[in-house]
């Protein structure tokens, strides 16, 4: 729990989200064959890895829109998160909103 800041999604799913370049790079080493990888483009932002069943697009969307919510550019303007499994961690992409703070702390571990 010392890496990244943790979010409880739901009750089998948790994702982990890098606080700034050090903890992105450390989380990378970190992804499993299960887990699902996040990475912001072409903004800077955090990294952030899916633990739990991310086969629901809710989850992914909201998985997305925390992400988003560190990102530099965040606010008004949408921000393109690619995600994917492994071998193919960026294989997919959706464009989203940052979620509400407010609405961040209630997932928040």
């Amino acid at each position: 729990l010392k890496l990244g800041r943790h979010f409880r999604l739901d009750t089998n799913s948790k994702l982990i989200v890098g606080r700034d370049e050090s903890e992105n790079n450390r989380l990378k080493n970190f992804v499993g064959l299960d887990d699902m990888y996040f990475d912001p483009h072409p903004v800077k932002g955090p990294v952030a890895i899916g633990k739990g069943n991310f086969k629901d697009s809710r989850l992914l969307e909201l998985s997305a829109r925390i992400i988003a919510r560190y990102c530099d550019k965040n606010g008004t303007d949408s921000v393109i998160i690619k995600y994917g499994s492994c071998p193919d961690i960026t294989q997919n992409e959706t464009s989203v909103f940052p979620l509400e703070l407010e609405k961040i702390e209630l997932y928040r571990i």
